[in-house]
């Protein structure tokens, strides 16, 4: 009963100490327990009887049996076993068997205070094991004080720990071995199987035979339908066809790890299908090219191999639910063969040496029906090579094509198909990573000759009375062509076109229908395209053409079907972008329409597929004033793209007031207008003059679908963004050029929804070409259209409605007082910015005057007047007043109000401490900033001021809303404001956004950060930005961000080339695994679009980032940014995540954009392994590099080229470009205009040379080329840092921050003086280790009184217990 009194006493006062904190963590029990394969024995948990009893049987889970005379040894009270003691000469001991591989340690002495005994492990041949330190044997001196650990590694076999056989002290005496405990861990040994299924194999029966039960040795069960596919003999199984929407296919299990590599194709030639892998929880999973759903087009020539490295689970082979061709039709997939290797029980045994792997050989070439089979033979797979390369070559020499054929074999096929005719060369090479190819002896030759293609109809439409007009497209080594023609399918007659493409048919029957077909001739040859049919008519139709261009569009990747004239065309898009502030890339279906003519043209729009990307896709309808070349023109769009506008909630409308609701939405609906390029501008806006682009360009955007403001997206049928609201697949879109101007329509399918929004000038898009406007649909990157029900009719305007009055367009006065409402510096500075021209005035909360009639500027920001603040909030109020009659939009345009406005804006003046003291903060913490009383980190931010330091405690900061450093939140030069880690933390400080919201910006100027990490923001939203000045971030880590890691970059848009942020300084950081969701922007660092002079990176690492490594993107609508400095940094595996899934672009340092100068200097830094280009101009004309290394990026090393600048002046030294890998890709250096090439091309540079597979440099006349060889590095081996593109470990860091690669990519002797990158350590730039000054002052004693009231109520509760035990007890007694 006491001891039960005792515990609830106890128990009571351990809860109340808890509830005030006071537990200490050390009383806290930890559980410890052995994994399944770990087999431990320590003797003192034996049996305890006489001093030396024997030992017998088994112990340590009986993994480890016992053999000959092993005796237990007890203290000497014979109380506790402490020891067992093995016989000498190895007559006694423990043996186990090891299946895979083990870890071994064992606790041994001699058997007495002054003797020495030996131990040794053997092995099954009877040979001592060496241990760790490599000793075969182990000699320990003393007993129980004086005990020795050995620790072996043992691969598998059979061991016994004895004392060795034959073993004598120095004395010549033998003896046997205290063992006290041991402790095996064992790793069992990999089991590889492999599970094949080939269609060719299976039984034949009639085509499309069900296929049922278990395939591939009962590994893979075929569920639904799948069906078996046989040659037209019906004599051999071809493959097998798995139902449309995952409604048939192959399911497996994985238990450990595989790689499976499956065959496919579409079910007909013309056809395209999709394929993808299914988890268990119904998830496409990305196969090794990062692809989660693969589509082909074509069957049994067209097969594609798909590659997937799987973990445990089940998986289905699939073609995927919902998904839909360019037509909208769905199918299923052809499956030919599949290949599984599944590794299980433990990790697979190295690869076979590369040394012993023969080199590969080519067999017997055969050229029939349009293609060339090269079989091979070579051991390709885990031990044999990566891959196989077979390249082609012409007569010329030129290599025109390759195949790379990757699934596991000892011998097979690929297939090349020329696109001319002529004799074709092949070589073949093997790869694997890290080796030096292996080339095949020989190379052979094929005769080829190309058959002839089938000419196209594309476009075929009356010319009124009797003629039609042909147009097809060209047919590859066609010498003529003839257009014929039948109106009964009989009699054809033929029109010679010569070598033309189009032709005209006259003197047919007004009311007849035609066939009409192409003939492509070559010599004998002759192909005939599909019939087209046609109605002729007695009035003219209209003419439809296509066209690929712009912004990164590509014809290669786009592609159109259907015509207008047949009422319905398809636009697929996997290139280009939309880009509203610039130049659009678009594939484009659409009619000449003379600019005196009005016009409607009008479409149903029905939504096929889209992929979110970066909201540059969409599609639509749009008019414009020019076709082609750079994608600048005047146009007006009813495009599906993203939308962003202000929403009135309680109007329930839109608005110009940007205090409303901003609407966001990833894929909306819009009206949009672009004005202002002219045939007089339009080549210096080509030009990328960013003053022209300002002063004349300009674009407008109006939402058309406003009935779901709340949505992020709102259309549907999106590969990886599924809609929120709306889910709108189908809308009816209208573009009406009236004697008003242009009408943009947008019509719910149903009818029940409409928007209208109107442009008043019908001369808007005759800026350019005066004669014609360009009407018709367009997609754009990655999303795939279809318009039917098309109507276009045209009208003279003189027929035409007359034209509307054109309205006063009236716009919100807004107003921005962007300096802060907390801080912790009595001197403070107004600043502010209004949408319209006006004047200024300030009072205080007296009403007196401190500043008036201040000119404000539109979008300009100004500051009116600076004050002393008092302790507490501090009243004032701003009067702004719009400049009568100011007109924000033009003459027909006015501001909503001209009236004042008043604006009461508060500032609450706050300090903590005194200066030079440290405010701390820590995770939910809300107390006054004392060390034993933190505060909450947005209250440090608003009120620290300047040599303050705030100090982070260690923990995760879970934050719900941005962490944001006002503008004017200012340190000094002399006395700068400190956010740092605690010093004496044993981890770092996490600032976590939790994918809520954007992440942290620092408006403040003199801040100095350092040691803590950021992490979590929203999909698109940066993680950390600087948009102040003279700040210093020092070893500050970025990662998993929904955007990039740490960009500098302005705060407003309201802001000039005078407040964008200069002069920062990027210290020891490390950027890795951001990632946007659409994989197109999320960088590691970046200094891009606006960005004012002297910014610098130095010590940095960027890695595994979706798009690059480091971004200083330009633009010519905000014109050129500062120069930026990078220096001593590391960019490696940009383009990929740390688990290898390929993302983004992928450039290691790119370096500019848009062809605008900007002078980046890279210097001392290395690029390797990066996805694209290692060191890349991205077109900026005169960037300068200086000592940097770049090696094995899978674009060029080094790319120095402009897009559209007349002039480089790129300057290069000391850079070397090397490669063990990716051989044949060459470096992208393209000089132009007045390049001085001595620039770039010296002896102190050395780039790759894909001819010769060497880099070289360009030595000075008379003196020998030198060539750069693998011993110029102390190692090119980063195995430790990358295995392929994933992650193995980060590279580390020194203790004062610096980086620490080692001997990776270190420079020896063998290397020139004076060339590449140098990391040893007086090269770098070390952190400082700013100085914590004493911490505030507790100032909130409401937390103390608390602690008290707890511990006093808890005193009372542990009375009443004891009253309550007493009480019983007494009562018990009685």
């Amino acid at each position: 009963m006491k001891r039960q009194t005792k515990r609830r006493i106890m128990a009571l006062v351990m809860a109340a100490l808890m509830v005030v904190g006071l537990i200490p963590t050390g009383f806290a029990a930890k559980a410890v327990s052995a994994a399944d394969d770990t087999y431990k024995f320590d003797a003192t948990e034996c049996e305890v009887k006489a001093d030396k009893d024997a030992l017998t049987g088994k112990v340590a889970n009986n993994y480890v049996s016992v053999f000959g005379t092993v005796q237990k040894r007890n203290n000497s009270e014979n109380t506790q076993v402490t020891s067992t003691e093995i016989g000498k000469d190895a007559t006694g001991g423990y043996e186990f068997t090891v299946t895979g591989t083990a870890t071994a340690s064992i606790v041994i002495s001699s058997t007495g205070g002054s003797n020495t005994s030996a131990f040794s492990l053997i092995d099954g041949n009877g040979e001592a094991v060496a241990d760790k330190k490599g000793n075969t044997v182990t000699e320990v001196t003393g007993s129980a004080s004086a005990k020795v650990t050995v620790i072996y590694e043992l691969t598998a076999g059979t061991y016994k720990m004895v004392s060795p056989e034959g073993w004598k002290d120095s004395a010549g005496k033998t003896r046997g071995t205290r063992v006290y405990s041991f402790e095996i861990t064992e790793t069992p040994a990999a089991v590889i199987t492999e599970y094949k299924f080939d269609a060719t194999e299976c039984e034949v029966k009639a085509d499309k035979d069900a296929l049922t039960g278990k395939v591939a040795n009962n590994y893979v069960s075929v569920f639904g339908t799948v069906q078996k596919r046989n040659n037209s003999e019906n004599t051999q199984v071809t493959s097998t066809e798995i139902g449309k929407d995952a409604t048939g296919g192959y399911e497996f299990t994985v238990t450990g790890t595989a790689t499976a590599s499956i065959v496919i194709s579409s079910t007909g030639g013309s056809n395209t299908s999709a394929f993808s892998l299914i988890d268990g929880n119904g998830e496409a999973v990305a196969d090794k090219k990062g692809n989660t759903v693969t589509e082909v087009t074509g069957s049994a020539s067209a097969k594609v191999t798909v590659i997937y490295e799987l973990t445990a689970g089940t998986y289905k082979m699939v073609s995927p639910e919902g998904w839909k061709d360019s037509a909208g039709k769905t199918r299923g997939t052809r499956v030919y063969s599949f290949d599984i290797i599944e590794t299980t029980g433990g990790e697979r045994p190295a690869r076979a040496e590369w040394s012993g792997v023969a080199a590969p050989v080519l067999g017997e070439i055969t050229s029939k029906d349009g293609k060339i089979t090269v079989p091979f033979t070579m051991v390709v797979g885990y031990d044999g090579a990566d891959s196989v390369v077979i390249a082609m070559t012409d007569e010329a020499g030129k290599e025109v094509a390759s195949e790379v054929y990757s699934s596991s074999t000892t011998g097979a096929s690929v297939i090349f198909t020329p696109s001319a005719s002529g004799k074709y060369t092949f070589s073949i090479k093997a790869v694997r990573d890290g080796e030096a190819d292996k080339t095949g002896a020989e190379t052979k030759t094929a005769d080829f000759v190309l058959p002839l293609a089938t000419s196209a109809i594309g476009s075929i439409y009356n010319k009124g009375n009797g003629s039609v007009a042909v147009e097809w497209s060209a047919v590859k080594e066609a010498t003529s062509y003839a257009v014929e023609y039948s109106n009964d399918g009989k009699n054809w007659a033929s029109l010679d076109a010569a070598d033309k493409t189009e032709a005209t048919i006259k003197g047919l029957t007004v009311g007849s229908e035609y066939s009409v077909r192409v003939v492509a001739k070559r010599g004998e040859d002759s192909t005939t395209s599909k019939e087209a049919t046609i109605k002729v008519t007695k009035e003219a139709q209209q003419k439809w053409g296509q066209i690929t261009y712009g912004n990164g569009a590509s014809s290669s990747k786009d592609s159109f079907t259907g015509s207008a004239n047949e009422g319905k065309v398809t636009i697929k898009s996997a290139s280009g972008k939309l880009v509203p502030a610039s130049f659009d890339g678009v594939s484009f279906y659409y009619t000449e329409v003379p600019a005196s003519q009005n016009f409607t043209l009008r479409a149903k729009v029905t939504v096929d597929s889209w992929t979110l990307s970066n909201g540059q896709e969409g599609f639509g309808l749009m008019a414009a004033d020019k076709l082609g070349g750079s994608g600048w023109n005047n146009s007006y769009m009813a495009v599906a793209s993203k939308t962003e506008y202000y929403w009135n909630e309680e109007a329930k409308e839109v608005t110009t007031d940007s205090s409303a609701t901003k609407v966001s939405q990833k894929i909306g609906l819009a009206s949009q207008e672009k004005t202002g390029v002219t045939k007089d501008n339009i080549a210096a806006i080509e030009a990328n003059d960013t003053a022209t682009v300002q002063a004349n360009f300009k674009s407008t955007s109006y939402p058309l679908e406003q009935r779901y403001p709340e949505a992020k997206n709102i259309i549907g049928n999106s590969t990886n963004t599924p809609a929120d609201a709306g889910d709108i697949t189908e809308m009816y879109l209208t573009i009406q050029k009236n004697n008003t101007g242009y009408f943009v329509t947008y019509e719910s399918a149903d009818g029940s929804y409409s928007t209208t929004k109107k442009y008043y000038d019908t001369e808007a898009l005759e800026r350019i070409d005066s004669d014609y406007v360009y009407a018709g649909f367009f997609a754009s990157r990655n999303a795939t259209a279809t318009f039917s029900d098309i109507t276009f009719t045209t009208i003279d305007p003189k027929e035409d409605a007359p034209a509307e009055e054109r309205p006063i367009e009236k716009v919100s006065v807004n107003t921005y007082v962007q300096s802060a409402t907390a801080t912790g510096s009595a001197d403070y500075e107004f600043l502010f910015s209004a949408n319209c021209d006006g004047t200024l005035s300030i009072e205080d909360a007296k009403g007196e005057v401190i500043v008036s009639d201040v000119e404000v500027k539109a979008d300009t920001l100004v500051k009116p007047a600076s004050v002393t603040l008092n302790k507490g909030k501090n009243e004032y109020k701003i009067n702004f007043t719009p400049a009568e009659g100011y007109k924000p939009n033009g003459e027909y345009s006015a501001m909503e109000s001209y009236e004042t406005v008043v604006i009461d804006h508060t500032v609450t003046y706050k300090t903590f401490g005194e200066a030079g003291q440290s405010i701390w903060v820590a995770p939910d913490a809300k107390g006054s900033g004392s060390k034993e009383d933190p505060m909450s980190i947005y209250d440090a931010v608003k009120y620290v001021m300047p040599s303050q330091q705030i100090v982070l405690t260690e923990g995760t900061y879970k934050l719900e809303s941005p962490l944001k450093i006002a503008r004017g939140i200012n340190g000094t030069a002399d006395q700068m404001i400190y956010m740092v880690a605690d010093p004496d933390a044993k981890t770092r400080p996490v600032i976590d956004f939790q994918g809520l919201c954007t992440g942290m910006t620092i408006g403040g100027d003199y801040w100095y950060f350092k040691g803590f990490d950021v992490t979590g923001s929203a999909d698109g939203q940066k993680g950390l930005q600087v948009s102040g000045s003279h700040n210093t971030l020092d070893q500050i880590e970025t990662y998993h961000n929904g955007n990039t890691g740490l960009q500098i970059s302005r705060l407003n848009v309201t802001d000039t080339y005078a407040e964008w942020p200069s002069y920062n300084l990027i210290l020891n950081c490390t950027s890795y695994g951001n990632a946007d969701k659409g994989y197109e922007d999320a960088d590691g660092f970046a200094a891009k679009l606006t960005v004012g002079d002297g910014n610098v990176f130095d010590g940095c690492i960027a890695h595994h980032n979706a798009d690059d490594g480091w971004d200083l993107f330009a633009k010519v609508q905000t014109g050129s940014i500062g120069s930026v400095t990078i220096k001593n940094s590391i960019a490696y595996a940009n383009g990929y995540l740390e688990d290898g899934t390929n993302a983004g672009n992928g450039n290691g340092f790119k370096m500019g954009g848009d062809s605008m100068p900007g002078s980046h200097v890279l210097e001392n830094s290395i690029a390797f392994a990066n996805k694209a280009k290692g060191i890349d101009s991205n077109s900026c004309p005169d960037i300068k590099v200086k000592n940097c290394t770049s090696i094995n990026n899978q674009g060029a090393n080094v790319a120095f080229y402009t897009n559209s600048a007349k002039n480089t002046d790129f300057e290069a030294t000391g850079v070397i470009s090397f490669r063990t890998a990716k051989e044949d890709v060459a470096e992208n250096i393209k000089p132009v205009g007045s390049q001085d090439l001595t620039k770039i091309y010296k002896a102190t540079n050395f780039y790759w040379d894909t001819a010769s597979k060497t880099s070289f440099n360009t030595p000075a006349a008379g003196e020998a080329v030198t060539t750069v060889s693998a011993d110029w590095f102390a190692s090119l081996d980063y195995s430790s840092i990358l295995d392929g593109n994933k992650s193995v470990a980060g590279i580390v860091r020194n203790a004062d921050g610096t980086i620490a690669l080692g001997n990776i990519f270190k420079l020896t002797d063998k290397a020139p003086a004076g060339v590449g990158a140098d990391f040893s350590i007086e090269k770098l730039t070390k952190s400082l280790n700013p100085t914590i000054g004493t911490p505030v002052p507790t100032g909130d004693k409401a937390n103390t009184a608390l602690y008290v009231v707890l511990i006093v109520l808890s005193v009372l509760a542990l009375g009443g217990v004891c009253f309550y035990e007493v009480k019983r007890k007494k009562n018990s007694v009685k």
